[in-house]
């Protein structure tokens, strides 16, 4: 009888540390050939979701320079099999981890500039978004995806949302990434060349409480104009939100309507040491930054410099929102109609703390600032 004993134990311990429970690195290698298990560089998974499938939580995914593409469809609600519903879906508690050479023993040797590891929505033919992921990462409902997931060091590229009903938006909204009540942590990537033809051309956060984004580029990405929709927040879109930015840049992004660098609706967002420029709101406002109706949302220590709204707010404008703005630049913004470098309306009222606003220009009036049925804002040096 102990001898028995004895081998259950054996047999316990044995399972409770078999290599597919015990957390570790999953190497991940676009040039890998064959069936891989994804334990060295040598054995190294040829694709992510190879990765995403075996990950279990503590595990890091580490990938090589390439291009890697959704394989996967995640479907919502009864959608009938389409190749463009393919996405990742990250996992709680697992990093991914880009900028490896393939040669790395260690996290702090990889270089994500120099080794370009791009998540790429263009499954079909290349160069052609209109066959293109409608997300290149998509977290439905019901996945409750947490700040534990972390995506490092990665770009997010051509993702093309362009389709759903006006019924269903959501395909229409978050190319690069679409997140319904999932907040995972977004640190070192890039997200260039999305479009969402409805809000949220590269990030789309909706229902997120407590979502970190910190040093990532927002580059080229757009919400263009479409039958129907908003058109509106080409870099970012938060609704109903609690996101912070910390140490971003937003340049390049353009929307059709409104929010070219990021549009906040009914959100708490936290800005902070983030460069806003070259954005465009092509037909109305906030070519840097719209907020609307966000009662206490901050944006601290930024510059937003050269960006363009075809009415009011080239840098920044405000409706139905107070947010406090300090210590930053508002630099060379333009609006072809009102207040070029910030613009407030529908009882508006900003807190703005020692902000400098140089050669900023409106064709009509309120190069600097424009205040329309809205309180001035409160200046204090």
């Amino acid at each position: 009888m102990k001898r028995l004993i004895f081998l259950g134990l054996c047999f316990g311990l044995a399972a409770a540390f078999s290599p597919a429970t015990v957390a570790g690195i999953l190497y991940v290698d676009a040039d890998s050939v064959g069936d891989h298990g994804g334990q060295s560089w040598t054995d190294a998974f040829g694709s992510l979701q190879d990765a995403l499938d075996v990950a279990v939580a503590g595990d890091e995914i580490w990938l090589a320079a390439g291009t890697y593409k959704p394989s996967v469809e995640h479907r919502w609600n009864g959608e009938s099999p389409n190749p463009r519903y393919q996405s990742f879906l990250m996992v709680n508690g697992v990093g991914i981890y880009g900028g490896f050479s393939g040669t790395e023993t260690s996290l702090w040797q990889r270089n994500p500039l120099l080794h370009e590891t791009i998540l790429s929505g263009d499954i079909g033919v290349p160069g052609s978004n209109a066959d293109n992921c409608y997300h290149v990462i998509y977290h439905p409902e019901n996945r409750n995806i947490d700040a534990t997931a972390i995506l490092d060091g990665v770009p997010l590229a051509d993702g093309y949302a362009n389709g759903g009903e006006l019924s269903d938006l959501r395909h229409r909204r978050g190319g690069g990434m679409f997140n319904i009540r999932s907040v995972p942590t977004v640190v070192n990537c890039l997200f260039r060349n999305n479009v969402a033809t409805e809000s949220g051309g590269a990030l789309y956060n909706i229902h997120c409480s407590g979502m970190t984004v910190r040093e990532c580029r927002f580059e080229n990405n757009a919400a263009p104009a479409a039958s129907g929709g908003d058109h509106v927040g080409a870099g970012v879109y938060n609704i109903w939100s609690d996101v912070v930015f910390t140490l971003c840049s937003f340049a390049n992004n353009v929307a059709y309507q409104a929010g070219g660098g990021m549009f906040s609706y009914q959100s708490t967002v936290t800005v902070a040491r983030c460069t806003f420029s070259n954005n465009a709101a092509a037909t109305a406002w906030g070519g840097g930054i719209f907020f609307d109706e966000c009662a206490t949302s901050t944006v601290a220590n930024c510059a937003i410099v050269n960006n363009s709204a075809q009415i009011s707010g080239g840098g920044m404008h405000n409706y139905m929102s107070s947010p406090t703005v300090s210590d930053c630049l508002f630099s060379e913004n333009t609006a072809n109609l009102l207040g070029g470098g910030l613009g407030n309306n529908s009882s508006s009222a900003p807190t703005v703390l020692r902000c400098r606003f140089v050669s900023n220009s409106a064709v009509t009036v309120g190069g600097a600032v424009v205040n329309t049925d809205s309180a001035h804002p409160h200046f204090i040096e």
